[in-house]
């Protein structure tokens, strides 16, 4: 049987793992995995929050405004919900980060509330951040529909970089797990097709995307 080993390098240890005994589909996971890990894009701080910048991007906002539009989009309801409490951790995040900076705006007989500016270096990380694939088929659900509303917003050729870039790391994620089925069990052979479906799904759906950008 041919050896196969991973390499798992962190900042104080190094592991080296032999994966011989895992079957096919658990391995090609794996390589999955840790081929975004130690990828340069993943390595940056970017995440779903930053969609919260997209609702100051066009004029500054305070937090309960941004939690409002949130919650009384139809077409975000259908994918993102969160807490008012979160919302503002999250917002504080992204100050402390610097994409944001906050000013106060006086209230009659209340305390001021925090109105919040996009920075210069968020203006670039949210740019970084619309049109960067994601690089897991689950973050298709969530952040990759978020980038997709966004980048609808600012127009047809931010939509097209946006797919271009997915549907290329979609083809990295076919050859991936694309394998021999031999040696495999029943059920590792019907997850292996189970999770090349739906790629394929992903690949048509996108597909389907670039067709309404060019009519459009």
């Amino acid at each position: 049987m041919v050896a196969f080993f991973m390499l798992c390098v962190t900042r104080r240890f190094v592991f080296l793992f032999d994966l011989s005994h895992i079957p096919l589909y658990n391995v090609a996971y794996i390589h999955l995995l840790n081929s975004q890990i130690m990828s340069p894009l993943l390595q940056s701080p970017l995440t779903v929050e930053y969609a919260l910048l997209g609702f100051v991007r066009r004029e500054p906002l305070h937090g309960y405004e941004i939690y409002r539009r949130l919650v009384e989009t139809p077409e975000l309801q259908l994918i993102w919900r969160v807490k008012q409490s979160r919302l503002y951790a999250l917002l504080a995040r992204l100050e402390d980060d610097g994409l944001l900076r906050a000013t106060h705006e006086p209230q009659d007989g209340r305390p001021p509330r925090k109105v919040y500016h996009l920075t210069p270096e968020g203006e670039a990380a949210f740019g970084r951040w619309l049109i960067e694939p994601v690089r897991l088929p689950r973050e298709m659900r969530l952040e990759f529909m978020l980038k997709l509303y966004f980048a609808q917003e600012e127009g047809a050729e931010t939509v097209r970089r946006l797919v271009e870039e997915q549907q290329a790391v979609c083809g990295h994620w076919l050859a991936v797990w694309v394998g021999d089925e031999a040696g495999m069990s029943l059920f590792g052979r019907d997850v292996l097709r189970y999770r090349l479906k739906h790629i394929e799904a992903i690949q048509m759906w996108l597909a389907s995307l670039a067709v309404q950008d060019s009519i459009v």
